[in-house]
């Protein structure tokens, strides 16, 4: 039986003081500069089931109704099969949740269809948080982790700093000067796939989940909450057409003065020096080539997912927590299945 999605709820956050909430300063809640509206069809195919199994789970990505920089209308699903909505408590984040009998015929087919309208942020996207809720967003997790390295890192990346927006930008800078994103040089720099503090410090290199994994970890040595944000693109260069548009990820960190700040050093390393590769990577995405611009800025080519790390799905997937969820996620017998597709399809119309 088809079941309607479950209502939203305001994304729960991070660090402690003195108790109650704590909110932008007047003046900073919800700085917006351009708007752009995309309309996206989002699909899943599972096209295989291991030969044995008993049965399939799946999960995939809803966008964020609860995001204050999108707006999200005219939500459509279809399935081949029965499905259900479920949502992540505290963090607002949704699946769109189906089980798949071995009886089943294949392909299995999902597509979500939406309208995002989706705004610049240019400082705070405005949200307002009670203190003992930030508390977790300090927290280490298997995947963003603190250690002696990263104490140093960060001590040495803020001495002489006294205001948190000069203590993040030089993190920022440190960050983005320490690694080299991969897509520079995709035949030598790798991934590790599951966004690894430790992969970022070792190999100097990752995609945007290590970028802000390192400096995520940063900002909790540091004290200061942070959380990684997860979503697509809408490039430019790849409006109408179907294929899988892969996934980007940015983080935000907590300023009491001005709630929830975004940093994206990945695309800040993708545009640090001048040249073809830069300039061709603005023409693609449609976005500034500019390295500071992402320090307290995101542009409006972006569709949010979901938020956080060391994620636990609704129903809960077996095995450990996910390093993080974006897409989807197929297991077969509590085992992760791989025998699935995404594409996302997008059109850039009027608002």
């Amino acid at each position: 039986m088809r079941h309607a999605a479950i209502a939203c709820v305001v994304l729960a956050g991070i660090l402690g003081g003195c108790g109650g909430s704590t909110s932008p300063a007047p003046g900073q809640a919800g700085r917006y500069g351009e708007t752009r509206t995309f309309q996206a069809v989002d699909r899943f195919e599972i096209t295989e089931m291991p030969p044995v199994a008993k049965g399939m789970r799946a999960w995939f990505e809803l966008p964020l109704e609860n995001e204050p920089a999108q707006r999200i209308s005219d939500l459509k699903i279809e399935s081949s099969l029965p499905y259900q909505v479920t949502q992540e408590p505290g963090t607002g984040n949704r699946f769109l949740y189906l089980e798949v009998p071995p009886t089943a015929p294949l392909p299995v087919v999902v597509t979500v269809s939406f309208k995002n309208t989706r705004r610049e942020i240019s400082g705070t996207n405005g949200e307002v948080y009670h203190e003992e809720e930030l508390r977790h967003y300090v927290e280490e997790d298997p995947f963003v982790i603190v250690n002696p390295q990263i104490r140093e890192m960060a001590a040495k990346a803020v001495e002489g700093k006294a205001a948190l927006d000069e203590k993040a930008k030089a993190l920022y800078d440190v960050v983005m000067g320490y690694m080299e994103y991969w897509v520079k040089d995709k035949e030598s720099l790798k991934a590790s796939g599951k966004g690894l503090t430790t992969w970022a410090l070792e190999k100097k290199t990752g995609n945007c989940t290590e970028f802000h994994a390192l400096y995520g970890s940063c900002c909790k040595a540091l004290g200061i909450p942070s959380r990684t944000v997860f979503g697509s693109m809408y490039r430019k260069g790849l409006d109408g057409k179907n294929e899988d548009q892969s996934y980007h990820c940015w983080l935000e960190y907590w300023d009491p003065q001005q709630g929830w700040v975004p940093i994206d050093v990945a695309f800040g390393d993708l545009f640090e020096k001048p040249g073809d590769f830069a300039r061709g990577n603005a023409e693609l995405f449609g976005i500034p080539n500019d390295k500071d611009y992402y320090f307290q800025k995101i542009d409006a080519r972006r569709v949010t997912f979901s938020r956080g790390r060391n994620v636990n799905l609704v129903p809960k997937q077996h095995g450990d927590p996910l390093p993080f969820f974006v897409k989807g996620y197929v297991e077969a017998d509590g085992k992760e299945h791989k025998g699935w597709t995404r594409t996302l399809t997008y059109h850039e119309v009027k608002g």
